[in-house]
């Protein structure tokens, strides 16, 4: 995606392998005439996140919910990896009601960790005591909604049209919990 859609300003909630991956992407991107600021926001950073030198990018080791929301609205892609918990005072409550609402047009939102139209996996729960609940507000902000439209949900796809995912991904099987959720602002 962002090879595709060659953001020129991007936001990520939750560095990781992902900042890495979307560095690479990016670089490609520069590379070809559209140049970039990336912007990743990680209070608890990992050292290979820290070591991370490219003058492009910007480490914000902050709380989410402490960052400019008008750095986070100018974002033209925002990925969103964080704690996946809507609670007082939560990065999830922050980036559902007050950020992606304030989003320009055209701008696109990825969430990891989605699994609508289902429930979290009863796993999780029973042997994880992950008691994520980020899936069923974004499930809930995306009803009804036509400031923003559906451009992929990978669990959705897995469910309803597995034999054309696996003949572009031959390595997939029903185990794969896929949780890609992709969005865009329309007006």
């Amino acid at each position: 995606m962002i090879r595709e859609k060659k953001p020129k300003v991007m936001v990520e909630v939750g560095a990781g392998d992902t900042t890495k991956i979307s560095l690479n992407a990016l670089g490609m991107n520069e590379r070809e005439g559209t140049p970039y600021k990336f912007y990743s926001i990680e209070p608890y950073p990992r050292e290979d996140i820290l070591a991370l030198n490219n003058s492009n990018f910007e480490l914000i080791r902050r709380k989410l919910q402490a960052v400019s929301i008008d750095l986070l609205s100018s974002a033209d892609l925002l990925l969103i990896d964080s704690s996946h918990v809507s609670k007082i005072n939560s990065d999830v409550n922050y980036e559902i009601l007050e950020i992606i609402p304030k989003l320009q047009v055209d701008s696109i939102v990825h969430w990891h960790d989605i699994v609508m139209p289902t429930n979290y996996w009863k796993e999780w729960i029973n042997d994880g005591n992950m008691f994520w609940n980020e899936s069923y507000m974004v499930h809930a902000f995306m009803l009804f909604n036509e400031s923003f439209k559906i451009i992929w949900a990978s669990r959705y796809m897995q469910l309803n049209h597995f034999a054309k995912l696996r003949d572009h991904f031959p390595y997939l099987n029903n185990n794969h919990h896929l949780m890609s959720f992709w969005i865009q602002r329309v007006k």
